[in-house]
């Protein structure tokens, strides 16, 4: 029997052993960081546009949302792009920033994915028409 595998082997068992690998090395759900989102006096929401919401209600809303799935965020090694950042200030300094998907919650490498209609519901409850097209 030869040492050595032909390539198609090898890559195979590469492969295998990569997913054993990523599978068992996969992170516990952290918290998320991010300042008291309720505080905020102004919320930026950024896709080809740029949204401003200053209702009071509206940010306790969106505050309300984000705190709710602050818990559970997974790291993404492929870090986690997004359609739409949501960006809570105040007096002008960012207290937290986190980018929006259709199905997810992006910051940085970390990754959360609340139910589809919840996040729907909260983008267009703060002006913008989603899904994006």
């Amino acid at each position: 029997m030869p040492l050595l595998r032909p390539p198609h082997e090898r890559l195979a068992i590469a492969l295998v052993l990569w997913v054993i690998v990523s599978i068992g090395c996969e992170a516990p759900p952290h918290r998320a960081v991010f300042g008291d989102l309720a505080t905020a006096d102004r919320i930026e929401l950024r896709t080809n546009m740029l949204y401003v919401v200053t209702d009071r209600s509206k940010i306790q809303v969106a505050a309300t949302f984000f705190d709710r799935y602050r818990d559970g965020w997974k790291t993404i090694p492929s870090g986690g792009g997004a359609p739409l950042f949501i960006t809570f200030l105040k007096d002008g300094a960012d207290i937290g920033t986190i980018g929006v998907g259709g199905g997810f919650l992006s910051m940085g490498s970390s990754t959360r994915y609340p139910p589809e209609a919840e996040i729907t519901a909260l983008v267009r409850g703060l002006g913008v028409p989603w899904p994006r097209s």
